[in-house]
């Protein structure tokens, strides 16, 4: 099979596009409402300002993973493209099906810019051996990232193009994986953005196939973390952190469980004949509720109106994330969280035995920011000045 180096690519023009009522025509029909006349693009391998080099690498020791060949402008009728993703293995982004509006909005940068050798080229794994589909033979198959833009090239007529080509890679290994992730972290402009589901999912694999499995608890976040820096480093740190913790949490790789306000009110739900979001309990004549650590204070005042506005009391069932334990530290973390709590409520009755005194002695309650409100922003233009308070 033959590969070039240099090669005028032609654009707009469809084999079978004389036939009436052949798919070709229409596509020929859409090419000249969408792009206009056809064109011809010169594809040039040497003009990549990418090197010809391994792009993935071990997140550890930055040394190159999978065995990079060559790059070559290849014949497109030899590179075998899944249509769904649901028979893909090795792909990262969510859904089962291409987003033809995106495929689209690659074409039409393709036609008017022509090819952006400043790009990494899409990859390609070399086949041991030849596939046959549909009486079809090809020699490699679309790696992890490059579908949309396989698709805005059918749309555009594009008989060839540059691509990376690697050895083909086990299913089983993790250097797929990391491949898969890195690949959809710096795809080509314009590129469909990688959702942050998309790589809990993946990660949330890894760690069910036990890829880091020496490690539980914050040193595996902390792993994964390490690991997403590297890989996807396009994608917002906190996002990265969210995304190790979650996945790590649904994997049930801790051993202190924590839940999503979400999920500790479906497990009151589920588990419970208790309320848990300012709902009133007949059984137990108070309001209910759930209580985190680091919220003590919304839910504080919420009971407060509650009270406020019926006379009942209020309940809460509490949980909390993770506590940090100190080296040497032997309690269990039920101990260092239950003492957490306890230490929150001492603060709120001793406060409030202060407020009573306050009272007593001055005749009036202590001013607490929500009763001591001594001046507004100004925000009426019609009627303040917006340079001093109101």
């Amino acid at each position: 099979m033959e590969s070039f180096i240099k090669k005028e690519v032609q654009l707009g023009l469809f084999k079978n596009q004389d036939i009436t009522g052949h798919p070709d025509q229409e596509r020929m029909v859409f090419f000249n409402q969408t792009f206009g006349e056809p064109k011809s693009i010169l594809l040039n391998v040497n003009s990549v300002q990418k090197p010809q080099e391994s792009r993935y690498l071990d997140y550890k020791n930055k040394t190159p993973i999978g065995v990079f060949l060559d790059r070559k402008i290849l014949d497109r009728n030899y590179v075998y493209v899944y249509k769904s993703k649901e028979n893909l293995r090795n792909f990262i982004r969510e859904g089962s099906t291409i987003d033809s509006t995106h495929s689209e909005r690659l074409a039409s940068f393709i036609y008017m810019n022509d090819y952006n050798h400043g790009e990494w080229p899409s990859v390609v794994f070399k086949l041991k051996s030849p596939l046959k589909v549909d009486g079809k033979t090809y020699f490699y198959i679309l790696g992890s990232g490059g579908h949309h833009r396989e698709e805005s090239l059918d749309i555009l007529g594009a008989g060839f193009w540059i691509y990376d080509i690697y050895e083909e890679m086990q299913q089983d290994s993790y250097v797929l994986d990391d491949a898969i992730i890195q690949d959809n972290g710096r795809l080509q402009t314009p590129q469909l953005d990688l959702t942050k589901y998309a790589v809990q999912n993946k990660v949330a694999e890894m760690i069910i196939n036990k890829r880091w499995k020496e490690l539980s608890g914050d040193d595996l976040v902390n792993e994964i973390k390490n690991y997403l820096k590297f890989t996807v480093p396009n994608i917002h740190h906190n996002t990265r952190a969210s995304i190790a913790r979650t996945a790590v949490r649904i994997t049930h790789s801790t051993d202190w469980v924590d839940y999503t306000p979400e999920e500790a009110n479906n497990f009151i739900d589920t588990n419970t004949n208790f309320k848990h979001s300012g709902e009133f309990d007949t059984e137990r004549d108070e309001f209910g509720w759930t209580i985190m650590d680091g919220y003590f204070d919304k839910r504080f005042f919420q009971a407060l109106m509650k009270f406020e506005d019926t006379g009942k009391e209020s309940y809460a069932i509490g949980y909390g994330k993770t506590p940090k334990m100190k080296t040497g530290d032997n309690r269990n973390i039920r101990t260092v969280k239950t003492e957490q709590f306890e230490n929150i409520q001492k603060k709120v009755e001793n406060g409030l035995t202060k407020i009573f005194e306050f009272k007593k002695i001055h005749g009036r309650y202590p001013k607490l920011a929500v009763n001591g409100i001594i001046n507004y922003l100004p925000q009426d233009r019609k009627t303040e000045l917006l340079d001093k308070v109101v």
